[in-house]
Order: structure tokens, then sequence, then C-alpha cells
């Protein structure tokens, strides 16, 4: 009730949600094909969404949130990609160290004369 009062006191035009009959009988018939085979469905690549463009003043409140929740999931994926490039040098870090470790101890095990310097093994 509050956010119909909301529209009401911001003059905001009413938003109509509603789908086309025509439309809504084609989405249907879409999801109702059975898949092909061998066909790769996924998304390879999406074009990123320009959520900061201006919303016309006349915008309802459902279109703001909207907008907000993509620049919310945009931020976030951005964030998640930056973590991930940080983990990466991290990982590749400890696993050269890793590497180095189990040379080494697979080398103590050797027999003396068999045995090479670590940090002069090639890696």
């Amino acid at each position: 009730m509050a956010a119909k009062e909301n529209e009401e006191e911001l003059h905001l035009q009413d938003a109509k949600f509603e789908v086309h009959p025509f439309e809504e009988l084609e989405v249907i018939r879409n999801m109702s094909v059975p898949a092909q085979k061998g066909v790769d469905y996924t998304l390879k690549e999406v074009p990123p969404l320009n959520v900061h463009r201006p919303l016309p003043p006349t915008s309802s409140p459902r279109d703001l949130v909207i907008n907000r929740l993509i620049n919310l999931v945009e931020t976030g994926t951005r964030e998640l990609k930056g973590y991930d490039d940080h983990i990466a040098s991290i990982r590749s870090f400890y696993e050269a160290c890793l590497e180095k470790e189990i040379a080494r101890i697979e080398e103590a095990g050797l027999r003396p004369e068999k045995r090479i310097k670590v940090a002069e093994a090639p890696m």
C-alpha cells in the first residue's frame, strides 16, 4: 500500500507490465520445443548493461529498484573478478613454494651422491 501511495504522491505514471497474448504464446511455444542435440545454449559473452544511465523522472519505483539491483549485481561481479585475480596470484606463489618443498623432500630420500641442490634445480 505504501508503494502505491508513494507513486501517487510523486505523480508517477502507472506502469503496465502486461504481456500481449501473442507474445505469451510465443514464449510458451519456444519453451516447449525440445533442445537440439549437440547445440550449446550457454551464453558465451553477455554485453555489459548500461545501468548508469539516468532513468526518466517518471520511472516507477519498481523500475528504480530494478535498476539498483542490476547495478548491485554488476558491481558484485566486477568485485568478484578482482578477487579472483588477487587469489590467482597468491595461489601461484604458494603452488611454487609447494613444488619446491616436494622437490626438497624427494631429494632428501636420495643417496647423497645423487642429490642436487634444490635451489640449483631447474623449475
